[in-house]
This record gives structure tokens, sequence and C-alpha cells, in this order.
């Protein structure tokens, strides 16, 4: 019998989801998570006491976030977070905890503009993540170019005409960036945050940069290990100048460079990736797939759909399990294989297991 998405979320969750905080996303996860028939209960501290298959954490606020996700994940119980300021600050203290405890710590909905990617960065061969936002900082680079006055000028006026200017300095960047290494698996190395702030900038730099045709954006490059924010100088035209207007992303790997553009994430939109994440921990916890460092590894598929030339078939079938295969019509071979990894020397593409009638494979990348 095939289950909609409604009644196989209500299979998965025998035990309540717990939504902590009193926070207005709070309210919109345990209204999304209702409809979608799963047993919520909301809370406004996390008891270790009640049974949970999954916990929400949305205090708000540093410490309490900590505290919620500490507990929970000591506790054995998947921890879902859409905090970039706790995933920056405490992501690897939470990761190793909840591989410690053979559970899972997911954050994509931290990742902004990033999360519909966010499983393909733990995969993939990323070797440069640039982001660019309408954030503060470059709410004063746009009034410095168009009235040409310096940043302390820029921003006095911003804040007088009700703009908020809390994060004029730019450390949501760098915290943004840490949570985006952290779901590239990253954070086992060493690594470091550098911050320059729109302070440093003035008439001269800006004239330079017109001299060369380039336009200051601010934002976040990761690359080499470390996280770098503040001002980049970027070619006219470049997808990265629309950051004074949207989010924008551009990634470098061994498949190219990708960009992804949307719109500033609202609060119906993080409530959505939350309601994604605690899918992710529902199914990851029902198939036994516990026990890795982050969310996006925890929740790596173990199928993969692989395909070279019938004569590499063997490199494959050192590195997996086979499970199913077939020849195509142009020579080559494919085949469905159990692997931790994807395996090397071929094209393989994960697949995840879904328990509906028996086991059916749906192709996810």
């Amino acid at each position: 019998m095939i289950r909609d998405k409604v009644t196989a979320l209500q299979f998965m969750s025998a035990k309540p989801v717990v939504v902590v905080g009193g926070m207005p996303l709070a309210a919109r996860v345990y209204g999304l998570l209702s409809q979608a028939g799963v047993r919520v209960l909301a809370a406004k501290t996390y008891d270790e006491r009640v049974s949970a298959s999954v916990v929400v954490e949305a205090t708000g606020g540093l410490a309490p976030a900590f505290d919620t996700a500490m507990r929970a994940l000591a506790a054995g119980v998947p921890c879902v977070s859409a905090s970039e300021l706790l995933v920056g600050v405490h992501g690897a203290a939470l990761a190793n905890a909840a591989a410690g405890q053979g559970t899972g710590f997911y954050f994509g909905a931290a990742l902004g503009p990033l999360q519909p990617l966010a499983g393909w960065l733990a995969e993939g061969q990323v070797r440069r993540v640039a982001l660019a936002v309408p954030d503060a900082p470059n709410m004063v680079l746009s009034r410095m170019l168009a009235r040409g006055e310096d940043a302390d000028t820029a921003r006095a006026r911003l804040e007088v005409e009700g703009f908020d200017m809390g994060d004029a300095g730019g450390k949501q960047a760098v915290l943004r960036g840490l949570a985006v290494q952290h779901a590239m698996g990253c954070r086992m190395v060493p690594r470091e945050a550098v911050r320059q702030g729109v302070e440093m900038v003035d008439a001269a730099f800006l004239a330079g940069l017109r001299r060369f045709g380039a336009s200051p954006v601010h934002g976040v490059v990761l690359a080499d290990g470390m996280v770098r924010a503040g001002v980049m100088a970027v070619p006219a035209g470049h997808v990265l100048e629309h950051g004074f207007m949207r989010q924008v992303v551009e990634i470098e790997s061994g498949f190219g460079t990708q960009t992804l553009q949307a719109e500033v994430v609202e609060e119906e939109a993080t409530a959505q990736a939350v309601v994604a994440d605690v899918r992710r921990a529902l199914a990851a916890r029902r198939h036994g797939v516990m026990g890795a460092a982050s969310a996006w590894a925890q929740a790596r598929p173990v199928l993969w759909w692989v395909q070279v030339p019938y004569a590499e078939r063997g490199a494959v079938l050192e590195q997996a399990t086979l499970l199913e295969d077939n020849m195509l019509g142009d020579g080559s071979w494919s085949a469905v294989v159990k692997a931790e990894r994807a395996p090397q020397g071929c094209v393989a593409v994960p697949y995840m297991a879904e328990d509906v009638a028996g086991v059916t494979l749906r192709l996810v990348g």
C-alpha cells in the first residue's frame, strides 16, 4: 500500500516531536507538523523525562538554545535547530555530542539560501563558497555608493531612518559561513574566521574599484579551511552584485561553478526548512542511520546508483555491496549498491530507501 506523506510521517513518529521555545517560529513549526499528522508537544524547556522522537530547538538566544540541544542529544534524541548562531558557536561540540550518543544534530534551516543544497555540499567536492546577503553592511555600502557618505555617516543615518544596524559589523555573515562549513563536513580540520567590517572602506577604496570596473559587496567566502567575511571586490555584472537585493551563493567544486539566488528567507521559509529537517531526522531514526557527527553526514544515504563501462565494474564492486545490476543500451553497466560513501571512479547518485510496501528506492539526487 502506498502511503502519502502525511501517513508516512504519522508512522515514523510514534513518539511525539517536542517543539521547544516561545518564538513565533516555534508556533509555526508546531502548526505545520500538526497539519502533517505528526504528534507534537509544545514546551518552554526540554524535559528529558518526556519521551520524544525529535526535539526542535526554537528558543532564541545562545545559552537556552545550547542547553536545549545538548540535553536532547545527551538523551540520545535527534535535535533540529534553525539557529546559525548556535551552529556557528557550538556546532562542533553539538556534532561531537550527537556522534557520541549515536544520534543526529540537524541544522539545514540555519543555512539560509544554501539549505536546498546542504546534502549535496556534504558529498560534493566543494573548493570555494561565496555568499552575499542584503544585510546591514550591504545596506551601508549601498548608501556609501549612492550618496558618497563614509561608513559611520551612512550607518548613523540609516539608524535614524529606522533600519536595524545591530549587525553593521557583519558578525552574522561569519556565523552563516561557519554553519555552511559544518554542513560541508569541514568542522574537523583547523579553521579560522576572519571578519572585516565596512568601516575599513573609504572613498579612495571605492574610487579605485570604479576605475577597475568592480563593485564592493559584503559577504562571506569559505576556502582553504577558512571563513572570511568582509567586503569583496566583484567584477561588474557578477552574480554576487545582486547581494544588495537578494541572497546569492556561488559554489566552485569539482563539477564546475554553480550559482543560487533566493529572496530573503522569511519566517515561513525557515519553518518549512525546519520541518524538512524533522522529516530527515524521523526517517534516519526509523532506518537506523545513526551515529555520524553531523546532520548531513548522518542523513547520508547508504544506497547508490552507479554507472561505469562494463569492463570497470570490478573496481566498484571492491568498494560496495551489489544489490542489483543491469546493462544499459550504450554498453555501460549500472547497479544499485550499498556503501558508506559514494564509490570512486564512477558516476554515483544517492538513493534513499523508504519503507512503504516492502522497500522501494526513490532517486533523490
